[in-house]
This record gives structure tokens, C-alpha cells and sequence, in this order.
């Protein structure tokens, strides 16, 4: 029998690279007009000095990685979900013209790591966007402490690239989007010489100060108009606790309003980012989260010792088993309840648990599924309009001892 030998890191990684360096460069043509004219997107373009280099973003939009090639002129290869890799034949055409980087959410990232770095050392350009999810909130998300060490054990220059006013335009809780300011800067380049003289830890906050935003501070200095439909709806899904009656999962979004079905507390959702009404509480989502985040840790110890009683639950689930980039059905349709020690899910026939503490990650992915690695496992779950990632990924942290950002 033959033996198939496993290509190495240059085989791999340049196999093809001319197709997806003429597709870079004709994309960039083909979509910079498109990009200005839909979405008004502003940026100068940039061509780094390194031969090769980590390109950071922030991320808050879909077609993020499409403003990034806008402004970057050389060829980057993308680190982008596993999930949009496995999606039938749309999957399969973007490995095919741009061979992104895979990356699981919800599970281990040192594959990842290392095909960055092996891209780099072989002259490829990378672009990842540094919070590995779109925020919630408005305001930049936690970026992981191995970005800076990853750096260090890299080869080539850090470019940090920041965009401003991707999160009003097109909230990741949104149903529809917006049409409002919208720009890309890049922050500064760092090239191999002083990355040398930089410690990680250095690196990380360099990192975290290029890249931070917060929408609703901008907003404050700069007032920008975003004009849309349906302003409020889906916001449910980043605002999962009531102010007042602290009801989990009574807020429902319809039009424009955001209402408690259980108290009747009820704010407007303004072309400005803010809530306006007769009793505002909080008039923006992000000091809205950080209240509810809050709320959970303080009730966390009640919560942990009455585990009879769920904490939420939703209906219309699926939950899948993901093996080899295969997406194996557990069950069809379903309920998921999470509780002060585990997650269970029940079809009324089988029945799943999953104790927090054997969770050993989870992610989130789109607006409506969630990853998560459990007892060697990789499942995902995913639900309609009503199902909040957010909650069960801040809870998941909070009652599991982890510090969430």
C-alpha cells in the first residue's frame, strides 16, 4: 500500500497562492466602489512596509473582511470561522479562491496559531480580526493575552487597523441594518525591530489600545444619524435581563420598542443608538450589559445552590454533534435549559445534560448558534429570532468560575 506523506507548511500553505492573490486584486477593484457606495465606507489605502505581517482588526460587521481588503493592498489570507468553511458550496468556493485560515470556535485555537505563523514565515500576509466575535455591545471585545505571545514567536511586522461605526450601523443583535457613518483607519505598524524590543504583555495593550472602541462614547463626541427599519428588533438577544422586574428572558423587542412582557418596562431604540422614553434606566445598550453582567454575578451563588429550578429556557433548538466538518443531527427540535450547574436539552424522548464544569469552552457564532466542547465532544446549537448566544455564553462563564470580559 502507498504511503501518503503529509504536506508540509510551504506545500500547503502556497498551493494556489497565485489564484488567491488575483482574486484579492481583482475583488478589491470589483468592491471598493460597491463598498463606498452601500455602506459609504471610508479608509485611506495602505501598503505595509514589512514583507510580511499580522494584520489586527476590530470587528462589528459582516463584510468586515471585505473593508479590510479595501484598504490593505498586498494579499492577506484571512483567518475566518470553521463553520463558514463548512457551509456546503459556498465553503467550499472561498477555500477554493482565498484558502482562509480555519478557526473552531468554541474550541482550541493552537492549530490556528500555528498555521498564522507559518504563514508569516513564509511571507504571507494574515489578517485576523483580534476579538475572534463581533461585539454585543458596542464597545471592543476581550482580546486573548496569546495574541501578544503569538506576535513575539512570529516572524514580520503588526499592523493594527480600526473601524468606527460598524457596530451602529449594523448591531450584531440587529435585524436589519443601517445606513450611517462608517470609516477604517489603520492605527499604527509595528515592524520586526521594535516588536523585538516589546514584551508580550507590551504588545497585548499596544494591541487593545489601537484597536478599542466604544460606539456610544463616539457617539457622544460625534453625533451620527443611522436611518433604518425596525430599529429595536432582535435586541433580545444582547439584552436578556430586565433593569426592573430583573426578569431573565422577558424583554421583547418589536418595531422600534424594547418591552418587558412580564413588568411592561418599555424603552425606544432612537436613530442615534440610544433609548429614549418616559423611564430610561440605561440609555445604551452597553450599560445596559454591564448591569446585567453584573446582576449575574451578584446572583450567581443563589443560582448555583438552587439547581432544581432553571435559570431560562428556550424552545425551537437543533442541536447538532460536529465530527470531521460534519454537522450530525442529536436532536431535531428541541428545548435548552441552562440551570446554576449545567446545560440540558430535551426532545421530550432524549434527553442531554451537560454540566458546566465539564464544558471546557464555548463560543459563539452568527446571532443565533452556540459552540461548545464537552466530554470530547463539539457541539453546536441554534435557535430562531428569540435565542440569545449571549446569554448562555456570559452565563456559561460566570457560573463556571471564569472571568468574563
Amino acid at each position: 500500500m502507498k504511503e501518503t506523506k503529509t504536506p508540509t507548511a510551504k506545500q500547503r500553505w502556497l498551493k494556489g497562492i497565485w489564484r488567491q492573490r488575483l482574486v484579492y486584486s481583482f475583488l478589491r477593484v470589483v468592491m471598493s466602489p460597491f463598498l463606498r457606495l452601500i455602506y459609504g465606507f471610508k479608509c485611506k489605502p495602505y501598503t505595509p512596509k514589512s514583507s510580511s505581517c499580522l494584520i489586527l482588526a476590530n470587528h462589528n460587521m459582516a463584510p468586515d473582511q471585505f473593508f479590510l481588503g479595501m484598504a490593505m493592498k498586498k494579499h492577506m489570507r484571512f483567518v475566518a470561522s470553521e463553520n463558514i468553511l463548512r457551509n456546503g458550496i459556498g465553503g467550499r468556493l472561498i477555500k477554493f479562491l482565498q484558502d482562509p485560515i480555519p478557526r473552531k470556535k468554541g474550541a482550541d485555537a493552537s492549530d490556528t496559531v500555528e498555521s498564522i505563523k507559518e504563514n508569516l514565515a513564509l511571507g504571507v500576509n494574515v489578517c485576523m480580526f483580534a476579538e475572534g466575535n463581533r461585539s454585543s455591545n458596542g464597545e471592543t471585545c476581550f482580546i486573548s493575552p496569546r495574541t501578544g505571545e503569538m506576535v513575539k514567536e512570529s516572524t514580520g511586522g503588526l499592523v493594527t487597523f480600526r473601524i468606527i461605526g460598524g457596530y451602529l450601523q449594523s448591531p450584531r443583535w440587529s435585524r436589519f441594518s443601517r445606513k450611517g457613518y462608517l470609516s477604517g483607519e489603520v492605527v499604527h505598524e509595528y515592524e520586526r525591530s521594535v516588536l523585538d524590543k516589546m514584551t508580550a504583555d507590551e504588545i497585548n495593550e499596544a494591541i487593545r489600545r489601537d484597536l478599542f472602541v466604544n460606539a456610544f462614547e463616539e457617539q457622544r463626541r460625534n453625533m451620527h444619524r443611522y436611518k433604518g427599519k425596525r430599529l429595536a428588533e432582535n435586541l433580545e438577544k444582547a439584552l436578556y435581563i430586565c433593569p426592573v422586574c430583573h426578569g431573565v428572558s422577558t424583554m421583547k423587542s418589536d418595531d422600534d420598542t424594547f418591552r418587558c412582557h412580564k413588568c411592561g418596562h418599555a424603552v425606544k431604540y432612537n436613530e442615534y443608538g440610544f433609548f429614549e422614553g418616559e423611564k430610561v434606566i440605561f440609555d445604551n445598550v452597553y450599560d445596559w450589559d454591564m448591569w446585567q453582567r453584573s446582576y449575574a454575578e451578584e446572583h450567581k451563588s443563589e443560582w448555583l445552590e438552587n439547581t432544581s429550578e432553571p435559570i431560562s429556557v428556550d424552545s425551537g433548538i437543533s442541536l447538532y454533534r460536529v465530527e470531521n466538518s460534519e454537522m450530525i443531527p442529536v436532536m431535531g427540535v428541541c428545548s435548552a435549559a441552562i440551570y446554576g450547574d449545567r446545560l440540558e436539552f430535551s426532545d421530550g424522548e432524549k434527553h442531554l445534560v451537560c454540566r458546566l464544569a465539564d464544558i471546557e469552552r464555548m463560543g459563539m457564532f452568527t446571532k443565533s448558534t452556540v459552540l461548545f466542547t464537552h466530554d470530547g465532544g463539539y457541539y453546536q446549537f441554534r435557535g430562531g429570532r428569540q435565542l440569545s448566544p449571549l446569554k448562555f455564553f456570559a452565563l456559561y462563564r460566570i457560573l463556571s468560575g471564569q472571568r468574563y470580559y
